[in-house]
């Protein structure tokens, strides 16, 4: 099958749809969900979502009560979304069925919250029974079963896996979409890059540019603009897609020394700071109220405050007193973790309104730093690049790409 590459949307940032779009060309599993999930005469039910019409803020939250995530470094996309907690229960996602286009993700509250999650290309058997009161679905990866009982849909996620399991392994899945794929005519890969984008967004196409321009210039080596890009990259699918997890833990674009300033900005001085074996932070869970304050007094105008990328659009607040935030370096990103304090258990599962809310904020001040980042370079220490002059930011990145209008780099909402 040819495959062609997606071009992006025209459409200004800010008026993205809130369901999560399509990153990769079109691939057969994609039109498998849309042809075998829902019932007949209409979607699954109304508790169940399928692309194009997934909230975005569904998938984040879900994602993060489980603790799981899209993994961006292969460019993993949601495709189904199935609430089924029961009516009495206040809670959300406790019962949760996520199909992306390479995994069953979930939880079964008849199991006790176990947690379903399995690779399509992984699974080695399908074992589908129908009695007179009960239907099982299991499926087996490797020497491990999970159960895919979910609600009144084993017919529907049957018709789903019959096809896929008869596919070899290596058919499964789509081609994987890295976060930075250079070629020889496309050395930084940031052509590649913004072809990849299913929805336009102003911010991250001048960045891309900056960082294709600024090595064609000579203004940085090639692979420093590289590692921008991957970093852009994700920063962009965090944002269009939900935060992404990769083995295990959170990802955040900038690096580690920058996400620790980060959090230290905005919850204060660590209760207890260890460095070995990763770097440990046990954080009072509750946000500075001036975070930015000082910024955005000393901002010129629209323009530049929107390179400082003060202001939340949630305020998180937690029922624990303090977390550990655990965090290193990870190639192209940073890798980090929420986890209750005095244990090795994700926040999560103790209070996961504030987790989401956490991950979600993370963005904007996550977005300023690598903004910053691209024009300043890595030898700035984190706490004077947080101080930056926001004009001389705009400066330096005109003198690269050109005049532009400033207020491509805001976000709205």
């Amino acid at each position: 099958m040819t495959q062609t590459q997606p071009q992006p949307q025209p459409s200004p940032m800010h008026d993205a749809p809130p369901t999560v779009p399509i990153l990769n060309e079109r691939h057969p599993v994609h039109g498998l969900v849309q042809q075998t999930l829902p019932k007949a005469g209409g979607f699954m039910s109304a508790e169940v979502k399928i692309h194009p019409s997934i909230p975005l803020d569904d998938v984040r939250y879900a994602l993060t009560k489980v603790g799981a995530g899209l993994d961006h470094t292969i460019g993993e996309q949601a495709m189904a979304l199935g609430d089924f907690s029961i009516d009495t229960d206040k809670q959300p996602f406790v019962a949760y069925l996520l199909v992306t286009d390479r995994r069953f993700v979930g939880t079964v509250a008849w199991l006790k919250g176990a947690v379903c999650n399995v690779r399509f290309s992984e699974i080695d058997e399908v074992r589908f029974k129908k009695g007179m009161l009960t239907v099982e679905l299991k499926v087996r990866a490797g020497d491990a079963w999970h159960d895919l009982s979910f609600g009144e849909y084993q017919e529907e996620l049957r018709n789903f896996l019959r096809p896929l399991y008869e596919q070899p392994k290596e058919n499964r899945e789509p081609p994987i979409r890295p976060l930075c794929a250079p070629t020889e005519e496309d050395p930084t890969g940031a052509t590649m890059a913004l072809a990849w984008m299913p929805v336009s967004d102003t911010r991250t196409e001048l960045l891309l540019t900056y960082a294709r321009e600024a090595a064609r210039q000579g203004r940085i080596p090639v692979e420093a603009a590289q590692d921008l890009v991957a970093r852009l990259t994700l920063a962009y699918r965090n944002l269009r897609f939900g935060r992404g997890q990769h083995q295990g833990r959170s990802m955040s674009p900038v690096s580690a020394d920058d996400l620790s300033q980060i959090m230290v900005e905005l919850f204060g001085q660590p209760l207890q700071h260890a460095e070995h074996p990763v770097r440990s932070l046990v954080l009072p869970s509750t946000m500075k109220s001036d975070v930015g304050a000082a910024a955005a007094s000393s901002a010129v105008g629209l323009a530049a405050l929107a390179v400082v990328g003060v202001g939340w659009t949630r305020r998180p607040r937690a029922s624990v007193a303090n977390f550990t935030f655990m965090v290193k370096d990870t190639g192209p990103f940073a890798s980090y973790r929420l986890l209750q304090t005095g244990g090795n258990v994700g926040l999560h599962r103790k209070v996961p309104g504030f987790t989401d809310d956490v991950h979600y904020n993370l963005m904007r001040m996550e977005e300023s730093l690598l903004l910053r980042r691209c024009v300043y370079g890595w030898n700035m220490p984190s706490l004077e690049l947080m101080g930056a002059d926001p004009n001389d930011v705009l400066s330096r990145l005109t003198d690269v790409v050109g005049p532009f209008d400033p207020s491509v780099l805001g976000r709205q909402g």
